[in-house]
């Protein structure tokens, strides 16, 4: 199954922020998405990246997300499919800025 890493998110504003993370899909074909929210419930809540990808090595993903709450802590992690099966990420965490 591809093997997956949770990385800090960046460009963190008041209503946006970049999430970020790693997914090596080990050769098979891989879709990978983030999902956010401000509990680890996830509010059902994800955004999917572009994919698939099907490299043997680490790579690279972000999303961009937007119309988030100021001020406002949210987790998020990555989960990358395909045909062996899903792996989840651990977590993390970002907060908003004010206003």
């Amino acid at each position: 199954s591809p093997s997956t890493a949770i990385a800090p998110a960046t460009n963190i504003s008041a209503t946006g922020a970049t999430l970020n993370g790693f997914v090596n899909p080990n050769g098979l074909l891989t879709s990978v998405i983030f999902q956010y929210g401000t509990s680890i419930v996830y509010d059902s809540t994800k955004v999917a990246i572009e994919s698939p990808f099907s490299e043997t090595s680490d790579m690279s993903v972000s999303a961009n997300i937007a119309q988030l709450k100021a001020s406002t802590l949210y987790h998020y992690r990555l989960i990358a499919t395909n045909s062996i099966g899903a792996t989840f990420s651990s977590e993390i965490t970002f907060t908003t800025k004010n206003k």
